[in-house]
């Protein structure tokens, strides 16, 4: 039995439990996933499982367990997470800037259409210029 005395000492590569829930991989054998730091600070995490040995009689006379490290295959999940939402919201980007980009056409056609009917009168054609050239601006910013 281990002593719960602050006095007692503990080796240098001890580690203290942070916390342990249980989890259940995908096609796998329920477990608990625990969280490990050891004296130099840094955290692991660990996928722990086990199952009971039976006698001949079938009583429990031991237990396998098995620990593995998964701190790294959690840390490569959560990156491949974070690039697939900056694909998906580079896509939805790219989607609303030709969204909008079609719009600036219709507007930059209709005012082309404006000023071929206006004639030559310069108040008239004055204005759907100004509108022109902020539609040009914003369709830059699409590009």
């Amino acid at each position: 039995m281990v002593s719960s005395r602050s006095s007692t000492k503990r080796p240098e590569s001890f580690a203290i439990t942070l916390w342990r829930r249980p989890w259940r991989p995908a096609g796998g054998l329920a477990g608990n996933r625990t969280v490990l730091i050891p004296k130099d600070g840094t955290e692991r995490i660990s996928a722990d499982t086990g199952a009971p040995i039976r006698g001949k009689d079938g009583k429990i006379t031991g237990v396998v367990l098995l620990s593995r490290d998964v701190t790294e295959r959690l840390r490569l999940d959560e990156e491949l997470q974070r690039r697939e939402k900056l694909r998906s919201i580079g896509i939805l980007a790219g989607g609303i800037a030709h969204d909008f980009n079609n719009i600036l056409m219709g507007i930059l056609t209709n005012i082309t259409v404006a000023k071929v009917y206006a004639g030559s009168d310069d108040k008239v054609v004055e204005e759907p210029t100004e509108v022109e050239e902020a539609s040009l601006r914003a369709k830059d910013l699409t590009q």
